[in-house]
C-alpha cells in the first residue's frame, strides 16, 4: 500500500477501489485465443455412455481426452486440458464403432 504524497497518510478506501491495477478480474474464455487440437471422437462402446476425445495439446504436446454428452456437443467443445490450459477441440475423424446386427 502507498502513502499520500500530500498528506503522508494511507490512501482511504474509494482511492484503493478507484486504482485498476489492484482489483482484476479472470479473462473470460476466447475461442479465438484458445489454441485448436485435433480430435479423434469415439462413440459410446460398453460401459462408457459418453462420447470420448481424445487428442494431442497444442501447448504441452501430451495426449488428453475429453468426454462429451452427445456427438454435437463434442463438435462445439472448448475444453480445459489436464495440463490446465484452454483448447478448442476440432474433430478430426470419427470412429462409430461396429454394429450389432
Amino acid at each position: 500500500m502507498g502513502v499520500d504524497a500530500q498528506s503522508g497518510a494511507p490512501p482511504s478506501k474509494d482511492a484503493r477501489r478507484s486504482n485498476n491495477s489492484v482489483f482484476r478480474t479472470a479473462p473470460k474464455p476466447n475461442r479465438r485465443r484458445a489454441p485448436r487440437a485435433y480430435a479423434s471422437l469415439f462413440a459410446p462402446d460398453g460401459r462408457r455412455r459418453r462420447w470420448m476425445l481424445t487428442y494431442v495439446c497444442p501447448h504441452c504436446g501430451f495426449g488428453h481426452r475429453a468426454l462429451a454428452r452427445s456427438e454435437q456437443a463434442a463438435r462445439m467443445l472448448l475444453t480445459r486440458g489436464a495440463c490446465g490450459r484452454l483448447v478448442v477441440i476440432r474433430i478430426a475423424r470419427t470412429y462409430r464403432g461396429r454394429e450389432d446386427a
